[in-house]
């Protein structure tokens, strides 16, 4: 929530006027959820220039960020990431 939120206005305040930019990477392994009501924001590690989810089980999980190099999302009505597809990654 800090990246989503605080952040860009921590950056707006500082008098930055571009924000940082995200990275678009492929996914290196497939991510599937069953609930698709609600845009989902999720924890992921970047290795060889590939993107891998971090193992997240919602809120009560946020210890999981601690190992993950960026947030990546997942629209409202999608239910799978595939492997090879190109996601955008906000470093944290």
């Amino acid at each position: 929530q800090f990246e989503l939120l605080v952040r860009p206005l921590m950056l707006k305040l500082m008098g930055c006027s571009e924000p940082i930019a995200d990275l678009r990477l492929p996914m290196g392994s497939e991510y599937s959820r069953r609930k698709s009501a609600r845009k989902s924001f999720i924890p992921v590690t970047i290795s060889g220039g590939k993107v891998y989810p971090v193992e997240y089980h919602g809120s009560a999980h946020i210890h999981s960020y601690v190992f993950a190099d960026g947030i990546t999302s997942i629209d409202i009505g999608k239910e799978k990431l595939e492997t090879g597809e190109l996601v955008d990654v906000r470093q944290i």
